[in-house]
């Protein structure tokens, strides 16, 4: 799985991501920015496995997972499914807002929409969305019902 990632991931660096020659280079982890994590990890004994890796990764930022586990550790009830995907930062249609703010954390953008809401999320370029993405959530009476994905 990891050797599948590191060729997607080199081929669409190589390839120039966005297919107009913009290529867009990935900076390591500066020194002091390891330590921070490695700190901030080791001062979280309660904290799930899965979001001290994914902290140390650099995949999520340190107040993310704090509120993914303040959310599970708050809801001891959750079914041990939706539990693991809050904390890996996913959700399904038919969950509640809470959930996916739970996930995702607050949307960058809210309007209601008739008895329903639409959430919009913004999300920076990465080595998959070389221009960055916009996700937009519709929710209907008190669940989500639609997930949109397009390129900024």
């Amino acid at each position: 799985m990891v050797r599948c990632v590191v060729v997607v991931l080199v081929g669409l660096l190589l390839a120039g991501c966005g297919g107009d020659g913009d290529v867009l280079t990935i900076e390591p982890p500066s020194a002091e920015e390891k330590k921070f994590r490695e700190a901030f990890v080791e001062s979280q004994p309660r904290m799930d496995p899965v979001l001290k890796r994914q902290v140390l990764r650099l995949e999520i930022e340190p107040e993310d997972a704090l509120r993914r586990q303040s959310y599970v550790d708050a809801n001891p009830r959750l079914q041990p499914r939706l539990r693991a995907m809050i904390l890996r930062g996913q959700f399904s249609l038919r969950v509640k807002p809470e959930h996916v703010e739970a996930a995702w954390g607050p949307p960058d953008y809210s309007e209601p929409q008739g008895a329903g809401q639409v959430w919009s999320y913004l999300r920076e370029a990465g080595p998959y969305h070389p221009r960055g993405k916009r996700t937009t959530l519709t929710f209907a009476e008190g669940r989500l019902i639609d997930l949109r994905e397009s390129s900024q």
